[in-house]
C-alpha cells in the first residue's frame, strides 16, 4: 500500500483548498495546485470533501472564498 506524497515542487508553497460557488450556484472545491477538485450541490458537502482531502495534504488550509470559482475540467451537474 502506497502513501500519497505531494510533488516536491510544491513543498515551499502550502496547499490551500478553496471552497466557493460557481456562477450557476454549485459549490466548488479546488486545491491551489490543481491536485484535487470537486463540484457539490451544498456548501456542507463541499466542506466535508475539503476536510476529508486535508488528509492527503498535511497542513493544508481550507478557505471559504467569496470569489466565483469554475471547474478546471468541467462537470455534468
Amino acid at each position: 500500500m502506497g502513501y500519497y506524497s505531494p510533488p516536491t515542487a510544491y513543498q515551499d508553497d502550502p496547499n490551500i483548498l478553496l471552497i466557493g460557488q460557481d456562477f450557476d450556484g454549485h459549490w466548488i472545491v479546488q486545491e491551489n495546485h490543481g491536485l484535487a477538485e470537486g463540484c457539490f450541490t451544498t456548501r456542507e458537502a463541499a466542506v466535508r470533501y475539503a476536510e476529508a482531502e486535508r488528509a492527503h495534504f498535511p497542513g493544508a488550509l481550507v478557505v471559504l472564498t467569496p470569489a466565483r470559482l469554475s471547474m478546471a475540467y468541467g462537470h455534468d451537474a
